[in-house]
């Protein structure tokens, strides 16, 4: 181990007295030199002659040398060196060439990049809790719909904290929108009540304060923080939510979710935290995290979990039989829905990245033309495969380094764009920075775009024999397989940029569906706005009904409002109420087949919003009566609960045969409550006042501007209830485009990324195209001088272009049907049919001619003897 130590830092000391060792091996090189050639002279030969004798038997001097250099240095990292050295003295005679390849693998570096900087902040990194790779979320499921995933009760979420042995934390929270007083105005907030214990198991200690340890205090956010001035003293200091006082126990850092966002709704940023109210225990729609002990796996807790439910159902007769619980990685809960979507832009950056490197191996393969006997006489001389494959790496890492760094700029700029355009859809839009992880891929994509584009040079290199060298055809040869490999490298190009540019075009032809579709109402004149309900008046219809009749009397007297009403949701939100329908004297359906959206609405609301009636009548305030519960269904729920029946005049339950029973009073329009591009599902409308409302969804019919109309709005609401804020003001139309916001984004992301690609791949059929005229210049004249017109030669010029292109779109069709597909999936988008094609090959057949047109002008113009004194 010593004499291997020694040996080591011998090699690395010759690094640094290089110099001296080469004078002391000359010096003992020439004295042992002048010995031998001495010897020979007393032999009786010539000095000459005995001198050439002494090299010969030394091996040759410069031979002697590289193998004294070799064994005393570190000749791996000084051929590396060398390599470079040479790379960037090559470089330097090539400016342009060099230019142009860095920027189109900073193109293709820098989108992968951002993609990759949004990829890894929203599903690489780990949650930003304690063990957070142990914690799950704990949901209500059926044996029979195993996709759903409900909320759970107080009772419920205390039976499984206590009987369940495999969690070593356990927690549950409810969320509620929040009235709160800290000064003069009213501020809506979203707040969440949580279970005491629970926070203090994720770890997370709050920046300013600390976690309340009883029910007086309360933790407000960051933003919530600054919002209320960013007071460092705010801790202590008292603030009121729906009536009630609580005093400012901490700040939490700007990083903290809880629930984590992507869970539920990216938007909706919690302010404040309270603890979980005792009195709310009979209450339901609660969120369970739980983390899994040490070493217990997701199917061990799993196991755990359904056993407790079992256990629940054969103890309560009224339970579905097929109720049970569902455990799911938490982590993987909050991605489940981006990761699609994430992944989608990820291939198409990818496959932005490979264009980028075709293109770049092209540039640098047309340049080792110009390079051809350089590199055969280097073979000649003795180079090795893999001297050359040095040389040639190092040259194509000294562009992509430089890329690289221009991507990480690129990707700076890029990634705030991505977040500002879908940060709604994104969960954890904090956690997307570049961080070392990022500059590490960026770094990575460099070295793998560093050997790509330099394995068709380094291919073309290999294949040039040494006895080349000294024939004339070296470069006519080299030419040759140059030509044929820039074909292949830009019918790749063509065929990858085809394929992104088809899925953009499938993508614009869906947001274009979306948004002339018709949402089932009109939505023209229409605006919208939120009144949060306090807990304390909500859940009293002796307060809720007078109160919520008062606001809409109020709203309505406002000059230039036609009608005004409000529901438990608005449509196109994506959520709400859910129940299931049994209708009287039919069969019992599977529990995915009677599961309905349950709306609450107020009467007049199918006028404000224009709903068509079909059939039957609409709901009044006659129908909030004792008895049977008369309902409103949309066309899909009659359709699939009476078929060709008519509904009208029907009967059914809720829940279960024996829960509340309905009747049917009307049939109305299908109305797109859960997105533009979602298929309609059944629903169900009944009477609001009824039932406890936390959040008033009002909508207002005016043709007067929001600008005037929202502060007469709250005047009249703060009449009624000074202590009401009136929050998230927005137009229908607004709210409809919003609900198309992820796929506008993924829209112009994939058109960025087809537009780079199909700029790279056109410049490269334009090299090729002015490369190929330049090598058949004598071709060219003598088809001139023969009697071919200048169309003639453009039409043959176009047509090698148009060959090239059609030839890529015919490899790139695969790509693009494979991309079409995914789309769908993803999105759910419409069949787009061939629209997307047709567009794209018009397109790439369009470019193709332009990129060809200038070559082909320059050759048709020429006279025949000057294109024969070129080719000459």
């Amino acid at each position: 181990m010593m004499r291997y130590a020694q040996e080591a830092l011998a090699r690395l000391m010759a690094i640094f007295r290089k110099r001296t060792l080469d004078l002391e091996l000359d010096e003992e090189l020439s004295a042992h030199l002048d010995l031998l050639t001495h010897r020979n002279v007393q032999r009786g030969l010539s000095p000459e002659e005995a001198h050439r004798q002494a090299v010969l038997q030394m091996g040759g001097l410069t031979a002697t040398k590289v193998l004294h250099r070799e064994a005393r240095g570190l000749p791996r990292a000084e051929a590396v060196t060398r390599a470079f050295s040479q790379a960037w003295r090559s470089w330097r005679s090539a400016k342009s060439i060099a230019l142009l390849a860095t920027f189109a693998l900073a193109v293709g570096i820098g989108s992968a990049t951002a993609i990759y900087t949004v990829v890894n902040g929203v599903m690489l990194k780990p949650l930003g809790y304690r063990d957070g790779h142990r914690f799950v979320a704990l949901c209500e499921s059926d044996r029979i719909d195993t996709e759903r995933c409900g909320d759970l009760s107080y009772r419920d979420a205390e039976e499984y904290q206590q009987r369940t042995t495999t969690f070593d934390a356990f927690g549950w929270f409810r969320e509620s929108g929040k009235n709160l007083m800290h000064g003069v105005e009213p501020l809506h907030v979203k707040g969440v009540a949580v279970t005491i214990p629970l926070v203090h198991q994720f770890g997370v200690a709050p920046s300013l304060g600390r976690w309340f340890d009883d029910d007086s205090g309360a933790v407000i956010s960051h933003a919530l923080w600054r919002r209320l001035g960013a007071d460092p003293a705010i801790v202590g200091q008292g603030l009121t939510l729906d009536g009630r006082a609580y005093a400012v126990a901490g700040v939490m850092p700007a990083s903290f979710h809880l629930p984590v966002t992507g869970q539920t709704a990216a938007a909706d940023r919690v302010d404040v935290w309270t603890p979980l109210d005792i009195a709310e225990r009979d209450g339901c729609c609660y969120l369970v995290y739980a983390r899994r002990k040490p070493g217990v796996s997701v199917a061990a807790v799993t196991a755990d979990v359904t056993r407790v439910a079992a256990a629940l159902v054969a103890e309560n007769p009224k339970r579905r039989l097929t109720s049970t619980a569902r455990v799911r990685d938490l982590h993987e809960t909050v991605i489940e829905r981006v990761r699609p979507t994430l992944l989608l832009l990820f291939a198409a950056a990818a496959l932005l990245f490979l264009i980028a490197c075709a293109s770049a191996a092209g540039l640098l393969l047309s340049r080792s033309v110009a390079r051809a006997r350089e590199t055969a006489m280097r073979v000649a001389l003795g180079a090795s495969r893999g001297q050359l494959a040095m040389q040639y790496v190092a040259e194509g890492l000294l562009i992509a380094l430089p890329a690289a760094a221009i991507g990480i700029a690129l990707s700076l700029v890029v990634t705030p764009a991505v977040v500002s355009l879908a940060g709604d859809y994104l969960p954890r839009p904090d956690d997307i920075h570049v961080d070392w992880r990022v500059l590490g891929f960026a770094l990575g994509a460099a070295a793998v775009a560093g050997i790509l584009s330099s394995l068709a040079p380094l291919r073309q290199a290999a294949r040039t024999t040494p006895a080349a060298a000294l024939g004339d055809g070296v470069r006519v040869s080299a030419g040759r397989q140059s030509r044929r490999a820039s074909r292949s490298l830009v019918i790749a190009e063509v065929a990858l940029a085809f394929g992104l540019l088809t899925v953009s075009a499938a993508l614009i032809v869906h947001v274009r569906h979306l948004a002339h579709a018709s949402p089932g109402f009109d939505a023209d004149n229409l605006l919208t706005f939120i009144l949060s309900v306090p807990g304390t008046i909500a859940f009293d219809p002796d307060q809720r009904i007078p109160n919520q009749k008062r606001l809409v009397a109020a709203i309505g007297a406002i000059p230039g409002v036609d009608a005004v009403a409000f529901a438990n949701q608005l449509p196109l939100t994506g959520w709400g109420r859910v129940t299931s329908i049994h209708p009287e004297g039919a069969p019992d359906a599977d529990a995915a087949h009677r599961t309905s959206r349950l709306m609450a609405v107020s009467p007049g609301y199918f006028d404000v919003m224009r709903i068509p009636l079909h059939r039957g009548r609409l709901l009044t305030d006659l129908d909030a009566r004792p008895g049977d519960v008369p309902v409103v269904l949309n066309e899909a729920a009659a359709r699939r609960y009476w078929g060709e029946r008519d509904a009208v005049g029907a009967h059914g339950t809720f829940d279960d045969r024996q829960g509340p029973r309905f009747q049917v009073v009307g049939i109305v329009g299908n109305v797109k409550n859960e997105g533009m591009d979602v298929p309609t599902s059944p629903e169900v409308y009944v009477l609001v006042f009824p039932y406890p409302v936390e959040s008033m969804y009002v909508v207002v019919r005016s043709t007067r501007p929001v600008a005037s109309l929202a502060p007469d709005i709250r005047q009249a609401v703060r009449r009624v209830d000074a202590a009401q804020p009136v929050h998230a003001v927005a137009t229908m139309r607004e709210i409809i485009q919003g609900t198309m916001t992820l796929e506008r984004a993924v829209s112009f992301l994939a058109t960025f990324f087809a537009s780079a690609a199909l700029l790279m791949a056109m410049l490269g059929v334009y090299g090729v195209i002015a490369y190929a005229v330049r090598q058949r210049s004598m071709e060219i004249g003598m088809r001139m001088i023969l009697g071919a017109s200048g169309q003639d030669v453009l039409t043959l010029v176009l047509g090698d272009g148009l060959r090239l292109a059609a030839y890529g779109m015919v490899a790139g069709g695969v790509v693009a049907i494979v991309g079409v597909f995914v789309l769908g999936r993803v999105f759910d988008a419409v069949a787009s049919g061939t629209t997307p094609f047709i567009y794209s090959t018009a397109i790439v057949a369009v470019l193709a001619v332009v990129a060809s047109l200038a070559p082909a002008l320059r050759a048709a113009v020429k006279s025949p003897l000057v294109v024969l004194r070129e080719g000459s």
